[in-house]
């Protein structure tokens, strides 16, 4: 029986080196998006989508306020853009 589940959510129960993640981590998941974007571009839109659904105040789920974020502006459905991110997820990620 599971009694307790624990999230590493800052990196201290499981220290792996963050700017080697970084570094792989972004140019790889950038090259899922380059058709519809640049690479700053991309990597901004991500980064602050991903920054405030830390501070989600509860009104929608992460998933609709990081899409809101991600997607402002753009002329792609929230889905084409949801699944790309699946694709790399299931196709191209590891934990380097």
């Amino acid at each position: 029986m599971i009694k307790t589940v624990l999230f590493d959510l800052d990196n201290t129960l499981i220290i792996y080196d963050e700017m080697k993640f970084a570094s792989n981590y972004f140019p790889r998941i950038t090259n899922w998006f380059t058709d519809l974007f640049p690479a700053d571009d991309f990597n901004q839109r991500l980064i602050k989508a991903t920054l405030e659904t830390h501070r989600n105040n509860g009104s929608k789920t992460n998933l609709e306020l990081f899409l809101d974020l991600f997607c402002e502006g753009l002329s792609n459905s929230r889905q084409e853009i949801w699944q790309r991110f699946d694709d790399f997820y299931k196709n191209d990620f590891d934990w380097f």
